[in-house]
């Protein structure tokens, strides 16, 4: 033993271990940092981990072939120095950390989205020097203006104004705000206007240093307005050395119009769209727009704009759902098409109008695609995408659009949901509730998070403790907080048929055979047939009221099956299979209708197709789920039944 320690200390085989290693760490540490900065795949620092690792046997092994031999390069006191330094570079870059990269941050889009991309930027809404409305619905403009001209840049990625809009008044640092909104930088300015002349100072700063990375004042003509955002975005663009392509730079260079006094009435259009989202507001949006086309009858983005408002008034339960209405809609649409066919906003309008109107979903999504490469950091765009591809059953790909969208929104109400949501369909568990975390991170005050952690412990796991732990955490953060609801449904799965009738009685409920579902479930016959009748009333009222409304004819249904009124049954749950068809109307998706059908088929005394429906809900995105089969009373009477038993098996 005593002869191999002294051919070991012969050979500086410990030096060069602890020098390889060092060194090895080194290499690590910086490759790491690379890869984080360059957004590259993470399991090229994974391959590198493990050629590192046997590079330290081939080290050795050839350590000691050339110690033998007396051909080290390198002698026991050089080894001895150089060791410990490389083990000191390691630590401090170690330290000194990959980008985006904090132990302490309470971020949600950080711990969302993973290590921070460099080339990111959230401009802060800028502030007008001057009081008047005019001032700042211009310096808001301005704002708005150079975010959309910053979000034509691929390479980079811009935070949506919805986001950004959260901090007009913040007393937070750069740094909390970066860190909060995941991006490595943060750009801040103001706008003064006064008659011919306009100054806009901005300042891009460094999120993890709080230092200057660019800055500028731009003081000149009103007329310059355009070239000072485009020489804006260029010159975040060039600070953060973002690629900019030749397509890119041509857009952003373009002149929306020539007439300072539409663009003037452009802007404000777009001040009421972002802030007073009523009819009122979207009908002074479209006055504004108006003013503006007639000023500049070439003006395309302000009659992109103004199908865009139109479409929204018109859509149906919106506020003016007339023939005058769509009537305008086409004409601006046409208008728009017609002045740049290739403008990103007018394939937008289009796909809105596909989407929203027609119900030509193929034509939508082709519309948004077209209208992506051009802004490929719209998060609105990217969320009506994935939306239109969830409802085709395209899962995955509206995961990946909705998570962008997040990653380009994270303050807005439902962009972190709509992953949830989409995990949540695809019975995603685990997944889907991380992302609710996050999502309530970002929106603590807000009870749809909670409710769908409610929802993900049910009928993902089964789970009425946890299900009851999220609500009443829920009901700690948020005021007026409506739980009822999932109160009873926890009591119903609990087969606690007390509680969840008197929470029924005291806060009057839907659905309106609830009561009677209750009462009957707990043997008292004669009176859930009272009720039964007393909903019967309530729904065949509400029918011609809404003789369209899908829900009210399934809840029909199953009230005519409870009272054996057969053919009034079917007649009514297969009208609201007709009016709400499963998986074909992302507007009106069906598959809460063919569950409220498969309760009446059970109620009728039909299992075989009962459960044949139960098995495509199965199959399809759907909140269907085994659990939820397992806990629902309504199939208590399938239980033995061999291939409800088989539907059962497995796990969602």
């Amino acid at each position: 033993m005593s002869d191999v320690v002294r051919r070991l200390r012969e050979r500086r085989i410990g030096q060069w271990a602890v020098a390889y290693l060092a060194g090895a760490w080194l290499f690590l540490e910086a490759f790491d940092f690379v890869v984080a900065t360059f957004g590259w795949p993470p399991y090229l620092v994974r391959s590198a981990t493990l050629l590192a690792a046997v590079g330290f046997f081939a080290v050795l092994v050839l350590a000691w072939h050339h110690g033998a031999r007396g051909r080290q390069q390198v002698g026991g006191r050089e080894l001895g120095l150089l060791a410990p330094l490389i083990l000191i570079a390691a630590v401090a870059l170690s330290l000194w950390g990959r980008p985006g990269e904090d132990s302490g941050a309470s971020g949600a889009s950080l711990s969302a989205s993973g290590p921070l991309y460099t080339k990111s930027v959230a401009v802060l809404p800028f502030a007008a020097i001057g009081r008047s409305e005019d001032d700042v619905t211009f310096a808001d403009g301005i704002h708005e203006d150079v975010i959309t001209q910053l979000a034509k840049i691929g390479d980079l990625r811009v935070i949506a104004r919805t986001s950004v809009m959260a901090y007009r008044d913040a007393e937070e640092r750069v740094r909390e705000i970066g860190r909060d909104l995941g991006v490595a930088s943060v750009l801040e300015g103001s706008v003064r206007r006064a008659g011919d002349r306009v100054r806009v100072v901005a300042q891009l700063i460094d999120v993890e240093t709080e230092g200057h990375l660019w800055a500028e004042t731009y003081d000149r003509d009103v007329a310059d307005i355009f070239a000072i955002q485009s020489e804006l975005a260029q010159n975040i663009a060039s600070a953060l050395r973002a690629t900019l392509t030749p397509e890119e730079r041509q857009s952003i260079e373009e002149r929306p119009t020539q007439d300072l006094e539409a663009y003037n009435y452009y802007l404000k259009g777009n001040y009421y769209v972002a802030n007073r989202y009523s009819l009122e507001g979207m009908e002074a949006a479209a006055e504004m727009y108006d003013m503006a086309t007639e000023l500049d009858p070439s003006f395309a983005l302000a009659y992109a704009k103004l199908a865009v408002v139109h479409a929204r008034l018109y859509v149906p339960s919106s506020w003016d759902h007339t023939p005058e209405r769509l009537q305008k809609g086409r004409a601006a649409l046409a208008t728009a098409l017609e002045l740049a066919p290739e403008l990103a906003e007018v394939h937008r309008a289009r796909g809105n109008y596909l989407e929203w109107i027609e119900r030509d979903y193929e034509g939508a999504l082709a519309a948004y695609r077209r209208a992506l490469e051009d802004r490929p950091n719209d998060a609105v765009l990217l969320s009506d995408m994935g939306s239109l591809l969830l409802s085709r059953g395209e899962a995955e790909e509206a995961t990946d659009l909705f998570i962008a969208s997040y990653e380009r929104d994270p303050k807005s109400l439902f962009q972190g949901y709509q992953v949830a949501w989409a995990y949540l369909v695809q019975r995603r568990w685990a997944e889907a509730d991380r992302w609710l975390d996050i999502y309530i991170a970002n929106r603590p005050d807000y009870g749809l998070g909670y409710f769908k952690k409610v929802e993900v412990r049910l009928w993902g796991y089964g789970d009425l403790a946890g299900a009851a732990a999220a609500l009443e955490e829920g009901a700690r953060h948020v005021e007026n907080y409506p739980a009822a609801f999932y109160r009873v449904l926890i009591a119903l799965y609990g087969r606690d048929y007390e509680t969840a009738l008197a929470l029924v009685e005291a806060d009057s409920l839907r659905p309106f055979y609830w009561k009677a579902q209750l009462l009957e479930l707990m043997g008292r016959a004669e009176a859930a047939g009272a009720e039964y009748e007393a909903a019967l009333r309530v729904y065949e009222e509400l029918i011609r009221e809404r003789p369209d409304h899908a829900f009210y004819h399934s809840s029909l249904g199953f009230i005519y099956a409870k009272l054996g009124r057969r053919d009034e049954a079917l007649a009514h749950g297969r009208r609201a299979l007709e009016l709400r068809p499963t998986l074909s109307d992302p507007w009106a998706s069906g598959e809460e209708q063919l569950f409220h059908f498969a309760e009446t088929l059970v109620v009728l005394g039909q299992p075989e197709e009962a459960i044949a429906h139960l098995e495509t809900l199965l199959t399809v995105r759907s909140e269907v789920t085994r659990w939820r089969l397992r806990l629902e009373p309504s199939f208590d009477p399938l239980r033995d039944h061999p291939r409800f038993q088989a539907l059962l098996q497995g796990s969602d």
